[in-house]
């Protein structure tokens, strides 16, 4: 099972996303709405994917990217906006 993360502020959009990727069970995914609950989801997972909004309340999701880079430099991100 993969695990994918969403950081994105449009919950009804993270909230489809996370049902469709999660059919048939081969994807668990987390959704983050914030800089600081991506940047706090960073070091807390092996993720295989992160699907990566820009634009957040509290901040540009280039600050998670790199969050992400020093926590998991392999890691794919996606950005989103």
């Amino acid at each position: 099972m993969s695990s994918i993360l969403i950081i994105d502020d449009d919950r009804p959009f993270c909230r489809a996303l996370q049902i469709r990727l999660c059919r048939g069970g081969q994807h668990d995914v987390m959704c983050a709405h914030t800089v600081a609950e991506g940047v706090r989801c960073a070091p807390q997972a092996e993720y295989d994917l992160v699907l990566l909004d820009l634009g957040l309340p509290d901040g540009s999701g280039l600050d998670v990217l790199h969050e992400f880079q020093v926590a998991q430099p392999e890691l794919p991100v996606v950005v989103i906006t």
